[in-house]
C-alpha cells in the first residue's frame, strides 16, 4: 500500500519512533498510496501519492511529531492530489496548535486547494473561531475567493457563524462580496451570485443578519436574478429576519427580475404573519409582476384563503386582470381552490371576466368539473344572481361555522374535555384544521394532551394520516415531540393488518435505487402512494417466512413498516415497504461532511433517540437486530426516521455466534466468535453515535483485517470530535465498553437521550422566531411600524370576520 515505516509511526502517534527513523535517513516527504476496500471483500483500488507524514500529523493534531518532521526539513506546503496541505488539514480538523506551529514554520497561509479554498475558508465554514483569529493575525487574506467566488465571510454567513462573521469584518472583510449558489430548475443546473446578507437571510441566520446590517451591508443588494434579502426571507418564512430588514430600511417593494416583490412571495407560500408585517411596513398590495399578477394572484394559485383578508382592504381591485386576461378568481378556479373562490365571490369578484382565450372562471370550473366552484353551491348561485339578502344570511352562517371550529380548536389546546365532548357532538366532520394545517390530533400532540388524544382517536371518522403544512402526520409529529406515550397511542390506532397486494395494483420502476443482503429495492406506487418495493433474492419459503415474520413481530413506530407482500408463490417475492426519500444515514452524513445539501435536517440527537427507541422495542420483544449500522437507518421528509433491514434479526434464544454486520459496527465479542446478544446491538449503536458526531465511518486508514485484530484485543476504538459534549462521550464510552456486561440497556439510553432531547427542544423553542415575535408583539415593539392602513374600515367586513382572520 506504499506506506513507509515513518508514515505508519506518524499515523499511530509514535513520536520516538518517528525521531529514530528520521535519524537513520527516512524520507520525510515520501507519500503513501491510498486504498479502498470493496464492501465485504479484500479487493482494493490504489491511488498513488495520496498523503504524507506531515499531512497525517496535522490531521491528527500530533504537534510533537509535526515539530519533529518540520525540523527534519519536511515540505509543509506539499499538497495531496486534491491540493490539501498540512495547514489546510490542520485548520479543517480544528487543531489550533498545529495551525500556529505550521505558520511559524513558514506555511503558505493563502495557498489554495483544487477547489481554490484556503485554510481560512475551511476554518470559517467549520466555526473554528480561534483558528480564524490565528490566520487573520498572520495576515491571511479575508477577501480571497474560492472557485465559486465564495469568500471566507460568505462561508461563515452561510453556516450561521456570527462570531466569525464579526471577526472577519474587523479584519476588513467585504460585507457585500458575492458568492455562488447552485440550484436545479427543470432538470437544469443554474448558478446565482448572492451576497453574504442574502445567504444569511435565506438560511434563517438571525445573528448573522444583525451583524451584517450593523456593519452597513447593502440591505437591498440584489443577486443575479434580482432577488433581495427581504424577498428570500419572506419566501422562506423567516419572520424575525423580515422585521430586522424592515427596521433597517429595506425596500419592501423592490422586485426580482420577474417582478415579484416580498409580498408576492409571502402570499405565494402562505406566510400570513409575514404578509401582515410587509403590509404594515408599506408593501404595495396592488403591485403587479411582469406577467401582471398581484400578490392576490399568488395566494389564489396556491389556495391560501387565510391571506385574502390581509390583501383585500379598502380600495382593493378584486377584478384586476393580468396580461393574459386572467383574474385572481380565474386562477383560484383553475387550481381547484374552492374556499378561495367562495371568498372572492363573496367579495363581489366577477365570474364572467374572460381571459384572452375567451374562458371565464365559471366556464373553467364547469369544464374541469369543480362542482363546488362552478355555480352549483347556494352561496355562489345567490351571489351571481344578485340576491344580496340571501348572500348576507349565508355569509353569517359561514362565520358561525368558523367560530364553532375555533371553539373546538381552543378546547383541544386548553384540554377542556367536557367542552370538547359537547362541541364535537354537534358537528359532522371532526377533521378541521388551523392555519398551519394542524388537525385536532396534531394540536393535541403539540400541546401534550394525551387525554384529549385518546378521546379524539375514539371518533371513527377522525383522520389519523393527514399531513400539516410541515409535512407531518400525527405519528411523525408525536415522534418529533419525543413523547413515547403519545407515540404509542397514535401507532396503536394506525396499526393495520398486512395486505396481500395483487401484481396489477402495484407499479414498479425499472431502475433499482438500493439493496441489501437479501434483495434489491425499487421505487413503486400502491394506491396512489409512493412505496419501496423489495424484490427478494430467495427461493426458500422458510427464509421468506422468517423475513416477513421479522418485520411483523417487531412492529414499532421506529421501525420501517411492512405495508404488504406480493408474488409470494413465485421466484421473485416482494415486500412493499414505507418509502424513505431521504436515503440512508451514511449517505446523509457524507453529504453533511462534504457541505452538500441534504433532503432532511434532523439533529444527531433526534436520530439517536429514534434508533435507541427502535432497539428498545426490538429487545423488549426478545429479539436482536444483528446488523445495526448507518446504512440501515433511513430518513424521510414524511416518515421521519426508521430503522430497517430486520431480515437478519433473531430470537435471543436462537442467537448465532457469527457476526452478520460489517466489521466497523461489529462488537468485539462477536468478532471473537462469542454469543451475539443485546449488548452486541448496543455496541453497534455506539459506533453509530460516533458517526453522528464525526460525520464519518470510524477507523479511517485501517483495512478490515487490521480493524478485526485491533478491536478484538481492545487496542482500537472509534473516536469522537473535540467538540463532543461530556454527557455524549460518557454515553458512547458506555455503549462501546469492551465487556458486554458493562454496556447499558437500550431503554436506559432512551431515558438519557429523552432528557437531552427535552433540553435541546426547549432551547430551540426559546430562541425561535415565533417566540421572538410574540415577545415583540407583547411589548408593543412593532407599534412604531403600524401605518394608517389598519385604521381603515371595510363596511362589508363584520367584526366577527375581523376577529376570526386577525386572531
Amino acid at each position: 500500500d506504499g506506506e513507509t515505516p515513518l508514515y505508519v509511526a506518524t499515523q499511530n502517534g509514535h513520536n520516538d519512533v518517528v525521531s529514530t527513523l528520521i535519524t537513520i535517513g527516512a524520507n520525510v516527504n515520501q507519500p503513501d498510496m491510498v486504498y479502498f476496500f470493496e464492501k465485504d471483500t479484500i479487493k482494493c483500488i490504489y491511488l498513488v501519492g495520496w498523503s504524507n507524514p506531515s499531512l497525517i500529523a496535522a490531521c491528527n493534531g500530533y504537534n510533537g511529531i509535526a515539530s519533529t518532521l518540520i525540523d527534519a526539513g519536511a515540505n509543509i506546503n506539499q499538497a495531496k492530489n486534491d491540493g490539501w496541505t498540512s495547514l489546510y488539514v490542520a485548520a479543517e480538523n480544528g487543531h489550533n496548535d498545529a495551525v500556529s506551529r505550521l505558520i511559524v514554520a513558514g506555511a503558505n497561509i493563502n495557498q489554495v486547494q483544487n477547489y481554490e479554498e484556503t485554510s481560512l475558508h475551511v476554518a470559517a465554514r467549520n466555526d473554528y473561531n480561534d483558528i480564524v483569529s490565528i490566520l487573520l493575525q498572520a495576515r491571511a487574506n479575508p477577501n480571497i475567493k474560492a472557485s465559486r467566488d465564495n469568500t471566507p465571510l460568505y462561508a461563515a454567513a452561510q453556516n450561521g457563524h456570527a462570531d466569525i462573521v464579526k471577526l472577519l469584518i474587523s479584519f476588513g472583510a467585504n460585507v457585500n462580496g458575492a458568492g455562488s449558489v447552485f440550484y436545479l430548475y427543470k432538470s437544469n443546473l443554474f448558478s446565482l451570485l448572492v451576497g453574504p446578507l442574502f445567504i444569511a437571510a435565506q438560511n434563517g441566520r438571525i445573528e448573522v443578519v444583525s451583524t451584517l446590517i450593523s456593519a452597513n451591508a447593502n440591505i437591498d443588494q440584489a443577486n443575479s436574478d434580482g432577488s433581495t434579502p427581504i424577498l428570500i426571507a419572506a419566501q422562506n418564512g423567516h419572520k424575525f429576519i423580515v422585521i430586522k430588514l424592515v427596521s433597517a430600511g429595506a425596500n419592501v417593494n423592490q422586485a426580482s427580475n420577474e417582478g415579484n416583490s416580498a409580498l408576492h412571495l409571502a402570499a405565494q407560500v402562505g406566510h400570513k404573519k409575514i404578509v401582515w408585517l410587509l403590509i404594515v411596513a408599506g408593501a404595495n398590495r396592488h403591485q403587479p409582476a411582469t406577467d401582471g399578477w398581484t400578490p392576490l394572484f399568488n395566494a389564489a394559485a396556491n389556495g391560501h384563503t387565510e391571506i385574502i383578508p390581509l390583501l383585500i382592504l379598502t380600495g382593493f381591485k378584486t377584478n384586476h386582470t393580468a396580461q393574459d386576461g386572467s383574474t385572481a378568481l380565474y386562477v383560484a378556479a383553475q387550481n381547484g381552490h374552492e374556499e378561495f373562490v367562495k371568498f372572492l365571490i363573496g367579495e363581489k369578484a366577477d365570474v364572467n371576466i374572460a381571459t384572452k382565450t375567451g374562458k371565464t372562471a365559471l366556464y373553467l370550473a364547469a369544464e374541469k368539473g369543480y362542482c363546488g366552484i362552478d355555480g352549483l353551491t347556494p352561496l355562489v348561485i345567490a351571489t351571481t344572481n344578485g340576491h344580496e339578502q340571501v348572500v348576507g344570511l349565508m355569509k353569517q352562517k359561514l362565520q358561525v361555522k368558523v367560530y364553532e371550529e375555533l371553539q373546538i380548536i381552543n378546547a383541544v389546546k386548553s384540554e377542556n374535555i367536557s367542552q370538547l365532548h359537547l362541541l364535537l357532538n354537534n358537528i359532522i366532520n371532526p377533521n378541521m384544521a388551523d392555519m398551519d394545517g394542524n388537525n385536532l390530533l396534531h394540536l393535541a400532540i403539540i400541546h401534550d394532551h394525551p387525554s384529549v388524544l385518546q378521546m379524539l382517536l375514539r371518533i371513527p371518522s377522525i383522520d389519523c394520516t393527514c399531513y400539516n403544512k410541515n409535512n407531518e402526520n400525527p405519528l411523525t409529529l408525536s415522534m418529533k415531540k419525543g413523547n413515547r406515550s403519545l407515540i404509542k397511542l397514535i401507532h396503536t390506532a394506525l396499526e393495520k393488518p398486512m395486505h396481500y397486494i395483487k401484481k396489477e395494483d402495484l407499479n414498479i420502476e425499472n431502475e433499482p435505487f438500493g439493496g441489501g443482503a437479501s434483495g434489491t429495492v425499487f421505487k413503486g406506487k400502491y394506491l396512489n402512494r409512493i412505496v419501496a418495493v423489495k424484490k427478494l433474492q430467495i427461493s426458500d419459503s422458510d427464509v421468506l417466512k422468517r423475513e416477513i415474520d421479522a418485520m411483523l413481530l417487531r412492529r414499532s413506530p421506529f421501525i420501517l413498516r411492512l405495508i404488504g407482500v406480493s408474488d409470494l408463490n413465485t421466484n421473485a417475492p416482494k415486500l412493499i415497504l414505507e418509502y424513505m426519500d431521504g436515503g440512508d444515514l451514511r449517505l446523509h452524513l457524507f453529504k453533511l461532511r462534504s457541505k452538500k445539501q441534504t433532503l432532511t435536517n434532523y439533529s444527531a440527537l433526534e436520530i439517536a433517540w429514534v434508533v435507541a427507541n427502535a432497539l428498545a422495542d426490538i429487545h423488549r420483544n426478545g429479539y436482536i437486530h444483528r446488523d445495526l449500522k448507518s446504512e440501515n437507518i433511513l430518513l424521510s421528509t414524511k416518515n421521519y426516521i426508521k430503522v430497517a433491514d430486520l431480515g437478519l434479526s433473531r430470537d435471543i434464544k436462537t442467537t448465532m455466534t457469527q457476526g452478520a454486520g460489517t466489521v466497523h459496527w461489529t462488537a468485539p465479542e462477536v468478532l471473537k466468535g462469542e454469543e451475539y446478544g443485546y449488548p452486541s446491538d448496543i455496541y453497534s449503536f455506539g459506533v453509530v453515535l460516533t458517526e453522528l458526531d464525526t460525520l464519518q465511518i470510524p477507523y479511517p486508514g485501517f483495512n478490515p483485517f487490521q480493524i478485526i485484530k485491533k478491536v478484538k484485543n481492545n487496542s482500537l476504538r472509534p473516536v469522537l470530535s473535540n467538540e463532543c459534549p461530556r454527557w455524549y462521550k460518557n454515553m458512547v464510552e458506555g455503549c462501546l465498553a469492551h465487556d458486554p456486561n458493562q454496556r447499558p440497556a437500550a431503554l436506559d439510553i432512551v431515558h438519557i437521550l429523552q432528557a437531552q432531547l427535552y433540553v435541546e427542544r426547549s432551547t430551540r423553542y426559546s430562541n425561535s422566531t415565533d417566540a421572538l415575535i410574540q415577545t415583540m408583539e407583547k411589548t408593543n415593539a412593532l407599534s412604531n411600524l403600524t401605518p394608517v392602513i389598519f385604521g381603515e374600515s371595510n363596511p362589508d367586513t363584520t367584526s366577527m370576520e375581523r376577529e376570526v382572520f386577525f386572531t
